[in-house]
């Protein structure tokens, strides 16, 4: 009798080099592998690590969504008034 067993995802990996994704290319809004961010095609491109990318975009979306909360509730207060 043990614990619950942790389930981990699947590291996603590239389709070109199947090295995993452990760069985030901004201008290309994609995950890349560190062969592709070193490649021509990324070469002037701003590269972050996935973790940075993760906490960066969190971030915005947690803002974003506290946004379109009071919007709502806003909303919501005007059309229980109208009633």
């Amino acid at each position: 009798a043990g614990g619950a067993e942790r389930v981990t995802a699947p590291v996603p990996c590239c389709s070109r080099h199947r090295e995993e994704l452990k760069l985030y290319c901004e201008e290309d809004q994609e995950l890349v592998c560190l062969v592709c961010g070193v490649s021509q095609e990324h070469r002037n491109h701003t590269m972050v690590c996935v973790q940075e990318a993760e906490q960066k975009y969190r971030g915005f979306l947690n803002s974003s969504m506290d946004s379109l909360k009071a919007e709502l509730n806003a909303a919501l207060e005007c059309d229980r008034e109208a009633e």
